[in-house]
C-alpha cells in the first residue's frame, strides 16, 4: 500500500480520524490524499 485516501465531513470524530491517517502516512513513507465531499437531499420521493 502506498496511498491513503482520507475522505472528510469535517465533523469532531474525522479529526481523529486524519491524524491517525498523517501517522500512518509518515511511519510508512506513504502519500496522503485529503478529499471532501457533500450531497445533501433538496428532494426526496415519498413512499407509498
Amino acid at each position: 500500500m502506498k496511498t491513503i485516501l482520507y475522505a472528510t465531513d469535517y465533523s469532531q470524530n474525522s479529526i481523529a480520524a486524519l491524524k491517525s491517517a498523517h501517522l500512518l502516512t509518515q511511519k510508512f513513507n506513504m502519500k496522503l490524499i485529503v478529499t471532501f465531499s457533500t450531497f445533501r437531499f433538496l428532494w426526496q420521493a415519498p413512499y407509498p
